[in-house]
């Protein structure tokens, strides 16, 4: 539960746009990560300010957020 899952969300995304032209799909995944990193984020890359998470919990706040 330390690793960041940014890089792995991304790389789906990206999958989805360029693999499967579901540019709308993408979108919302880059949307909903760049909305949770404003309020919480991992360790690695963790800001005072900001509610530490894990892995998982991370990865549950981005889903909600799709």
């Amino acid at each position: 539960d330390l690793a960041n899952p940014i890089g792995m969300m991304l790389s789906a995304a990206m999958m989805l746009r360029h693999s499967f032209d579901l540019s709308v799909e993408a979108d919302l995944i880059e949307k909903s990560i760049r909305e949770t990193i404003l309020t919480c984020r991992t360790g690695d890359i963790f800001e005072d300010g900001l509610e530490p998470v894990g892995t998982l919990r991370f990865s549950e706040l981005v889903c909600e957020k799709i």
